[in-house]
């Protein structure tokens, strides 16, 4: 209110000064078509004191109107100012928008079922991977007793037969050695021989030897028993199947933010 009667006190100096400007332009200017042309007699000292007591008068109320439209701002500042120092009780009631409200509250427990989606995605992951690690021990573990069951058996058969053919190894010079002493007996005989039957009772002679050295040979030889078995490799192993994973945790769904979220506020002073 105060800034309109301002405005309306400064636009009234105005058009006073306009007027005042006006009036001072027509006397001026009447004084001057009073004397249009040159060589024409001028105004009088008194016609000239009078235009500059009119000059000066117009000058004064030039200056009166000015500083009064600055008192007047100048007024209407401080009482700007002490009006906007001046403490205001202010009472502002907030009205919540009930989706907005359930939106919070959705928002604040899915938050909190994130966290818990995470850990439990931790869990299940750390799980999963303790269960393949173990799954890969057992299978590595039984793959390598597989191994070293058939390369134990192995090697106890390579030993039996090195023991056995150290055995077997004198009972076989001592055959080849009747062996030779049989051909040897035989070539003399046989050269000595004048006739057939000379030369049959050589070779009969001969073939009792061989026979008599084979049946000893083999008598000494099961004397040490059976011969060691060769074992037989076992089938490959089946791989086992890889172990079953649970059933991931669910990921929550983010609530669906309402189409609005204003609160409505109303202020009263």
């Amino acid at each position: 209110m105060e800034f309109l009667i301002a405005s309306e006190t400064r636009l009234l100096i105005w058009m006073r000064i306009r007027k005042i400007n006006k009036e001072f332009s027509q006397d001026t200017h009447k004084n001057v078509i009073k004397y249009p042309l040159v060589g024409q007699i001028g105004p009088t000292s008194r016609e000239e004191k009078e235009m500059k007591k009119q000059l000066v008068l117009r000058k004064d109320l030039v200056k009166v109107a000015v500083l009064t439209s600055a008192l007047l701002v100048g007024s209407m500042g401080i009482s700007s100012a002490d009006e906007s120092t001046t403490p205001t009780t202010t009472a502002t009631t907030t009205i919540a928008n009930p989706a907005n409200a359930k939106y919070a509250a959705d928002l604040a427990a899915y938050k909190l079922a994130m966290i818990q989606y995470r850990v439990a995605m931790v869990n299940y992951q750390i799980s999963n991977q303790t269960a393949m690690e173990k799954y890969r021990a057992d299978w590595k573990a039984t793959r390598e007793k597989a191994s070293a069951a058939w390369k134990a058996a192995i090697d106890q058969y390579q030993a039996a037969q090195q023991a056995r053919a150290l055995k077997v190894e004198p009972i076989v010079a001592t055959f080849r050695a009747a062996v030779a002493k049989a051909n040897a007996d035989f070539t003399t005989a046989n050269a000595a021989a004048t006739t057939p039957e000379l030369q049959q009772a050589a070779l009969t002679a001969r073939t009792t030897a061989i026979k008599s050295a084979t049946t000893i040979r083999g008598a000494a030889i099961a004397a040490l028993g059976a011969a060691p078995v060769k074992p037989v490799k076992p089938a490959e192993l089946t791989k086992p199947a890889e172990p079953v994973k649970p059933a991931a945790p669910v990921k929550p769904v983010a609530p669906v933010k309402p189409a609005g979220q204003e609160k409505a506020s109303s202020t009263k002073k």
